[in-house]
């Protein structure tokens, strides 16, 4: 099963802090916006397990590491 979250950046935190996904996919884009909306926060756990170059933007796809209790 599959479900997309496209909520807003505070939405999309809260699946984050809870450790409610599996996978993430973000574009990173070489310009850099000073102002608006911070994007949402992984943790620094969580690395990229693929890269790819999409123009002159990255996509890095990271998979959640969670921590067992």
């Amino acid at each position: 099963n599959t479900l997309h979250v496209g909520g807003g950046a505070q939405l999309i935190q809260n699946f984050i802090d809870q450790s409610l996904w599996d996978e993430a996919r973000t574009f990173i884009a070489p310009n850099y916006l000073q102002n608006g909306i911070l994007a949402p926060k992984l943790s620094k756990m969580d690395k990229a397990v693929k890269v790819f170059q999409v123009g002159n933007n990255r996509l890095e796809v990271v998979r959640n590491t969670p921590i067992l209790a």
